[in-house]
């Protein structure tokens, strides 16, 4: 499947909504769970996001060469 322009394509898809319901998932999890320091676990969401779109980002970079 990663052998094809298409393959990459659905891969890179498949990435992205991985990491977009495990953000969306830990978001609301803190919210329910934290009480009063829902701000703080908030803020932990944010590097959450960064670090893995960083490293899907590059995997999808070095599999399209």
């Amino acid at each position: 499947m990663h052998r094809t322009r298409l393959g990459n394509v659905a891969l890179a898809c498949a990435a992205i909504d991985d990491v977009l319901a495990r953000t969306l998932r830990a978001v609301a999890v803190s919210i329910v769970g934290a009480g009063t320091g829902a701000s703080r676990l908030l803020l932990l969401a944010v590097p959450y996001l960064i670090v893995p779109t960083a490293v899907v980002r590059e995997a999808v970079a070095r599999t399209a060469r």
